[in-house]
This record gives C-alpha cells, sequence and structure tokens, in this order.
C-alpha cells in the first residue's frame, strides 16, 4: 500500500520539495542583508521599551527602501492566497 501512495503522489512531493527549496534559497540570499540592516538599525540592543519602537519603525523604513522586500512581500502575499487554492484544484481533485 505504501508503493502504491507513493507512486500516485509523487508528483507532488516533488513539487512541495521544489517549493520549500526556491523559499529557502530565497532566505539565504536575503539573509545577509537583513542581518546587516538589522544590527545596524540597533533593535538588538533596544532595552527602553520608549526607543525601541523608534528603531523598529527606522528598520522597518529600511526594508521597505530597498527594492527587492517589496517585490518579495507581495510575492508572498500572493502565494499564500494560491496556493490553498491550487492545493484544492490539483490534489484534491484526484
Amino acid at each position: 500500500m505504501i508503493r502504491l501512495t507513493w507512486r500516485q503522489f509523487r508528483t507532488q512531493a516533488w513539487v512541495a520539495i521544489a517549493a520549500l527549496a526556491a523559499i529557502a534559497i530565497t532566505f539565504g540570499l536575503t539573509r545577509s542583508s537583513l542581518t546587516r540592516m538589522y544590527s545596524a538599525s540597533g533593535i538588538a540592543a533596544c532595552q527602553a521599551p520608549s526607543d525601541c519602537g523608534r528603531l523598529a519603525v527606522g528598520f522597518i523604513s529600511q526594508v521597505r527602501a530597498d527594492a527587492a522586500y517589496p517585490v518579495l512581500y507581495a510575492t508572498g502575499v500572493i502565494v499564500m492566497y494560491l496556493v490553498p487554492a491550487v492545493i484544492g484544484m490539483f490534489w484534491g481533485g484526484r
């Protein structure tokens, strides 16, 4: 029975593995610049709650000013809305 199940769903498994690999690669590529911006913002060393909000706003504005991150955000939102529909259409209809 396990062999039959694997044969029926191996395409979906490979698609899921490829999607997770693409997400991991994207995280890996953006890690260094986000880490650099986070360290430069001073949030990590923040102790006073009144200063943390100002530092967080500064960090978010830095991220929004970078050209790649708004595109990644929009792509992430689109994927979050489309993936359940695609799963329902193709995997649930089988």
